[in-house]
């Protein structure tokens, strides 16, 4: 995507979500260690969101923050991606 471009997140399934991506580009192994630059979360109401993604030029993981570092966490289950920012 090019800095400043609309991301939007649809949440089509019957638990909570988000789209989080931290400062540094990764994914932390709990909340404490979280630096979050950019964060759309959608609930079970407001299944839809979007934001701009403002970050510098790079590549960037994506994540579900939700339950971030437990087991069943979502991260921890594969709920991970990379974005490039151009």
């Amino acid at each position: 995507i090019r800095a400043g471009d609309i991301v939007r997140l649809v949440d089509l399934g019957e638990s909570l979500h988000d789209l989080t991506i931290d400062v540094g580009g990764g994914v932390p192994e709990s909340p404490a260690r979280q630096d979050i630059a950019v964060q759309i979360q959608v609930d079970l109401v407001h299944t839809t969101s979007q934001a701009a993604i403002n970050l510098p030029p790079g590549t960037y993981q994506f994540y579900c923050s939700i339950y971030l570092g437990n087991t069943a966490g979502h991260a921890n289950n594969g709920m991970v991606g990379t974005i490039t920012v151009q």
